[in-house]
């Protein structure tokens, strides 16, 4: 034991020193072992593990060597350092206790040798807690060590040391610890006086150990001489233990004698405590009971107002008043007393009360819509037959006399719609029966009087002496401005177009047509508005604001329909009502005005059976509502939805229309009793269509339909062209194709119309190639023999000849040549192009207005004819200056002079 703690006080002296080596490089001496080379003479070394204090924290480990103290040093020097992550692996070298041979391996291997095997493991023990510590150094592998005593070690070491500092696991455990001051001045002491013996450690350990035995000596007989005074002590302890059992059998009795009193307060509190209870829950029961009363009380009053007085426009607002009371005490939520009788006994006369009213309600709304019924189809039946010869359109009844008597009552609607609501759905039905029968009677008679002015109106155009005018029609105030643009469009279109007296008649009556149809429009609209709006304000539906469109697509479908039928429901723009208007507003006007979709639809097609332009007329008026509807973010009225469900109608008719129109085009044929063909009636009769559809059409308007129809009628336009410039017999096939592809480029051209850029494209090229063709055909050969003579010089040419050669040919020759120059004099040849421009005036027709173009291009021909001959002569018979007897001036001179003539003589 001596020797031990002898051997304890030399390492940590040896520690304090090697500390203060470290502490100027911040590094805190964490382990300490005394090694020396295996084999070699002892030399004693040590090897230390420091750690350094700032952060971030690392672990070194040094050799540290010893020599002789002198004034200059403590006897210690730090040969090498190495980082611990520079650690590869650590050889314990055996398992077994007696072995203190170990070795490092760094960069390279060293092996030690310890002072003990328990130094040793203890060194290695360090070792691994650093390791085990910090995560960098994981990398560092053990062998030949005991691993498992290693972690019991390193548990049982680590948590013993928290318990005696008191720190959590997490904190730092730190393995050195400095000695006390009184402890270092006493090892100085020893030191100082055994400085020769200190390099021996072994004999400055025996002579502490002798010091510590005679101190031990000393301690014993200490002992021995105080046993008196330590039996002293332990008398005195029985007598304080006597005394403490006498208190506590003392504090029993007095805890006997108390418990009976704390009973008996436990009951009194327990007893007051219920006293408490029942005194709060009567002054609940008290307030509840008040409560219900106050809710469940009606006022005598009330009844009175409910059941007998009259409901008439003055007394209205009473009424009102006790309904909403009747309403808050029925409503009121009074939770479990629901099942007390006097409750229950309240609730069924407030039920019957309920039942009354309603009653008395339903019945004097039926009797107010059954008295204006009948003013209704007494007023219908009065209208006066003079609206018909008036020149202005007649005007639609409004119901601003039903809405005036039904709006004061619109409060207890809303609250029959909520306290009964069967009662309220027998008075919407009711409502929807009666005004949809007025309905049915008043614009069935409007619409009669509005085509009875038509037909009064067309008749008069048909009178001799009448003419169309714009001053003719007479707009109403209520017109719009796209009405007026329209029917001077139409006007503008008659006196512009070529048209028969029948053409002038349908414009005229298409015009007529539209006044009324917008006028119509005009009409309902107002009528539709104030209707829906009188629907949501009486009986409580909600109305549709701009921004319930937010969410809504407008469905326009801009490109071709799959199955061919670009007239197809799904092709319409559409807001669905679903999704705008709530499922009762939307029933209760589709109810009430049920007859609109009949009746419009029987307008749309009277108007088709006058014009079938009209057609197009309502298909563009009716998308441009829409249009204007979706750029100002309204939501569609009713009307406007109507409309979008007859346009299935007008878009049937125009389809109808276009078909037939196709049908005539695809099998018309030229006049037989014109010598020429001309103009075919097809084409007149696209270029009428196209006028009269972009006079109505405006920039930015739904063109869907109309670019369709262009298409579908230029195709069959084409193919007619094609079929009639075969078949034609006393024209050219060439002429026809030409002057009606020319017509067709005039048209496209004049009226720019947006897609149709490809056909306008088209038709001129057609225009240009096959006048081109005709005046090569035309043309022909004329100079014919000269012709034939250069054609053979040309298959020389190609046939390898050289040019200059062809000259020594014997039918090429010069002499050859100038007798077929000689043949074709000026005179000559101005004989030909009279016969030419003849046979030109023969086929063109004068209705195109081309024959000069063509001679034009005839004459082109000829002069690129003739100068090829001359490039010919020149190639071939070079330095001969053998030249036409004509040049190209005068044959300029000679088409012109022969068209003057010609134009005079005719």
């Amino acid at each position: 034991c001596n020797e031990k703690m002898a051997s304890n006080a030399v390492i940590a002296l040896i520690k304090n020193k090697l500390q203060e080596l470290f502490a100027p490089n911040d590094q805190r001496l964490i382990g300490l072992i005394g090694v020396s080379k295996p084999g070699k003479k002892k030399k004693l070394n040590y090897l230390v593990v420091t750690l350094t204090v700032r952060q971030p924290q690392q672990v070194h480990i040094h050799r540290v060597k010893t020599f002789e103290a002198t004034k200059k040093g403590d006897g210690y020097k730090k040969v090498k350092s190495w980082n611990l992550s520079d650690l590869k692996l650590v050889d314990g070298k055996s398992t077994q206790l007696e072995d203190s041979t170990f070795s490092l391996h760094f960069e390279k291997s060293y092996k030690w040798t310890a002072m003990s095997s328990g130094e040793k493991d203890s060194f290695i023990m360090c070792l691994w807690k650093m390791i085990q510590r910090f995560p960098n150094y994981h990398n560092t592998e053990f062998t030949n060590v005991d691993k498992d005593r290693l972690k019991e070690m390193t548990q049982y070491s680590t948590s013993n040391l928290l318990a005696q500092v008191g720190r959590e696991p997490s904190e730092e455990v730190e393995e050195y610890q400095e000695l006390l001051p009184k402890e270092e001045e006493d090892l100085n002491e020893i030191l100082t006086s055994n400085e020769k013996a200190i390099i021996d450690s072994e004999r400055l350990v025996e002579k502490i150990s002798e010091e510590l035995s005679q101190l031990d000596e000393v301690s014993i007989k200490s002992i021995i001489e105080s046993e008196d005074q330590v039996h002293t002590l332990i008398y005195k302890l029985e007598e304080a233990y006597t005394e403490v059992c006498l208190i506590e059998g003392n504090l029993q009795v007095y805890e006997t004698l108390l418990s009976d009193v704390r009973d008996t307060i436990q009951k009194t509190c327990l007893q007051f405590q219920h006293v408490l209870v029942e005194d709060k829950n009567m002054f609940n029961l008290k307030e509840t009971l008040t409560d219900l009363v106050m809710k469940l009380d009606l006022d005598k009053g009330v009844e009175r107002m409910l059941t007998s007085a009259p409901l008439t426009e003055y007394n209205v607002d009473h009424v009102c008043k006790a309904a909403l009371r009747l309403k808050e005490v029925v409503t009121e939520e009074v939770g479990p007393l629901n099942m007390v009788s006097a409750v229950v006994e309240q609730k069924k006369k407030f039920s019957i009360l309920v039942t009354t009213f309603s009653q008395r309600l339903q019945n004097h709304l039926e009797d107010i819509l059954s008295e204006f019924c009948e003013k209704a189809y007494e007023r219908v039946s009065h209208r006066s037959a003079h609206q018909v010869q008036s020149p202005n359109l007649p005007d639609l009844a409004t119901h601003k006399e039903l809405y005036s008597s039904l709006n004061p009552f619109s409060p207890l609607v809303i609250w029959l719609k909520e306290m009964q609501s069967a009662r309220y759905d027998e008075i919407c039905k009711k409502y929807r029966a009666m005004l949809g029968k007025v309905y049915d009677v008043e614009i069935k008679d409007f619409l009669s009087i509005c085509n009875a002015w038509l037909r009064q109106r067309i008749s008069a155009t048909k009178k001799p002496g009448s003419k169309m005018d714009e001053s003719m029609y007479s707009l109403p105030a209520t017109s719009t401005s796209y009405l007026a643009k329209s029917i001077g469009l139409l006007s503008k279109s008659a006196s512009s177009l070529s048209l028969t007296s029948a053409g002038i008649e349908e414009i005229a009556n298409s015009g007529l047509f539209f006044q009324v149809f917008v006028h119509v429009l005009n009409k309902l609209e107002p009528l539709c508005a104030s209707e829906q709006q009188f629907c949501c304000d009486f009986f409580g539906f909600t109305a549709p604001t701009d921004k319930t469109l937010e969410n809504v697509m407008v469905i326009e479908d801009e490109d071709d329909s799959v199955d061919g039928n670009v007239f197809s429901k799904k092709n319409l723009p559409m807001v669905d009502l679903s999704q705008v208007m709530e499922e009762g507003l939307k029933g209760m006007l589709t109810n009430v005005f049920q007859v609109l979709v009949p009746q419009m639809e029987l307008l749309m097609q009277s108007g088709d059976k006058l014009d079938s332009f009209n057609t197009l007329h309502m298909l563009v008026y009716i998308s441009r509502r829409w249009k204007d509807m979706v750029e100002r973010r309204v939501y569609p009225s009713f009307l406007d939805n109507t409309l979008t469900n007859t346009l299935v109608c007008v878009k049937g008719l125009f389809e109808k229309f276009l078909k037939t129109k196709v049908q005539e085009v695809l099998e018309s044929k030229p006049s037989k009793k014109k010598a020429k063909c001309g103009i075919l009636p097809c084409v007149l009769f696209f270029a009428r269509f196209a006028d009269r559809s972009e006079g109505i059409m405006e920039e930015g308007d739904r063109r869907v339909e109309v670019d369709r129809a262009y298409r579908t009628l230029m195709d069959a336009v084409i193919r007619t062209i094609e079929r009639c410039a075969t078949d034609h017999h006393r024209t050219p096939s060439d002429v026809v194709r030409f002057e009606n592809y020319h017509h067709l480029f005039d048209v496209l051209s004049r009226l720019k119309i947006p897609g149709m850029e490809g056909y306008r494209e088209e038709a001129k090229r057609n225009y240009k190639k096959y006048i081109e063709q005709y005046c090569r055909h035309s043309l022909g050969r004329p100079l014919e023999k000269l012709s034939l003579f250069f054609e053979g010089v040309e298959q020389l040419i190609h046939s390898n000849t050289r040019p200059e050669e062809v000259g020594y040919r014997v039918d090429f020759n010069r002499a050859a040549l100038k007798e077929n120059l000689q043949k074709y004099p000026g005179k000559e040849v101005r004989k030909g192009v009279e016969k030419l421009y003849k046979k030109v005036e023969k086929d063109v027709s004068e209705e195109e207005g081309l024959l000069t173009v063509v001679w034009g291009y005839t004459q082109e021909a000829f002069i690129r004819q003739v100068s090829h001959f001359d490039m010919l002569m020149k190639k071939c018979y070079p330095g001969t200056n053998i030249t036409l007897l004509f040049t190209v001036a005068d044959l300029q001179e000679y088409f012109s002079s022969v068209a003057r003539e010609q134009e005079h003589t005719a």
